[in-house]
């Protein structure tokens, strides 16, 4: 025990020296009065700031049907779990009276979380499951796959970003950079140190190879076949689609004239008071009315049943008649 105790504390000691704690000091952390005044006392626990749909179908694939009595360490709010419910079901996870259905055992499966489970099956519908699974694993990776370059070179970065940029989706950019980098990867596997040479490309790119490789090593253990050649994403309608269809209730609409209307968004960030929509894909409204899912009774509403935002229904309406007028349906 003695010797065991002798190796953490010179293990401690040695981490502290890299970090530069060997002696007591001062931190300082910056940032302005506005978001300080946001801050709560205490950091929520993470299962309080995060989707639960996940944790709630692999305890309900388990055996646990009670998942309100569940004895939580840290509880999630309750109406994070009473959607996590109502997604679950819309996705077909769950019947009505919260049994698991076949699908959702193997969404409960996969290590992506359910939304994104069932975007491959949509995908695989539509004739694009290859990309979106690219999509899906390089959206839930812990690192970004862009990197975020100092100041003074942004606009050497945005011009090099240039050839992976879609003006009207982060996730097809997403996908265009994974591709780009595995037909590099192709195209130099026969260089005496693949290593240096992918990581010089990279980095004329601006683009983290350790994430990369990330979303790779995850692409090769998944059961979807590997396309023969990564290109540019062609299959643009139907990555649109699907996203919609399966993250439904991630669709938001702006209040103010934009030019893109409506978009389907992967996961809120809050920061300094402020929610922010991480990877976005703009989207119409005529294609939300034209997908086989769409139902105005699944729109957010307020108690009184009225739409949390005057202007939905409207702008939903026209699409509507103008997809019919279109089809010529009086």
């Amino acid at each position: 025990m003695l010797e065991l105790r002798n190796i953490s504390q010179a293990s401690a000691t040695q981490r502290a020296g890299r970090a530069g704690r060997t002696r007591k000091g001062f931190y300082y952390r910056l940032y302005t009065k506005e978001s300080f005044d946001f801050m709560e006392p205490t950091t929520p626990p993470a299962i309080r700031r995060e989707n639960v749909d996940s944790l709630v179908l692999k305890l309900v694939d388990a055996g646990y049907r009670k998942i309100v009595d569940f004895d939580w360490t840290d509880a999630p709010h309750p109406e994070s779990l009473l959607r996590a419910v109502q997604d679950l079901n819309g996705w077909g996870f769950l019947e009505d009276d919260g049994k698991i259905t076949r699908s959702g055992r193997l969404a409960a499966k996969c290590p992506l979380s359910p939304a994104w489970y069932r975007a491959i099956e949509i995908g695989a519908d539509l004739g694009c499951s290859t990309e979106i699974v690219d999509i899906a694993i390089s959206c839930s990776s812990q690192n970004s796959i862009f990197v975020r370059p100092p100041e003074a070179l942004i606009n050497v970065a945005e011009a090099a970003r240039g050839a992976f940029m879609h003006p009207m989706s982060d996730h097809i950019t997403l996908l265009n950079a994974f591709n780009a980098y595995m037909h590099t990867r192709r195209m130099l596997e026969g260089e005496e140190d693949l290593e240096t040479a992918l990581r010089h490309w990279c980095m004329v790119n601006f683009l983290s190879m350790e994430a990369l490789e990330e979303v790779h090593l995850a692409r090769r253990t998944s059961n979807t076949k590997i396309k023969a050649f990564y290109a540019l994403a062609t299959n643009e309608l139907s990555i649109a689609k699907t996203l919609a269809t399966a993250f439904f209730t991630h669709i938001a609409i702006h209040h103010t004239d934009a030019d893109h209307e409506w978009v389907v968004y992967t996961s809120l960030l809050l920061s300094g008071g402020k929610q922010y929509l991480q990877q976005a894909t703009a989207i119409s409204a005529e294609l939300l009315v034209d997908l086989p899912f769409f139902r105005y009774a699944r729109l957010p509403k307020r108690s009184n049943g009225m739409f949390r935002q005057n202007n939905v229904k409207e702008a939903l309406e026209r699409a509507r008649s103008s997809t019919q007028a279109d089809n010529g349906v009086n």
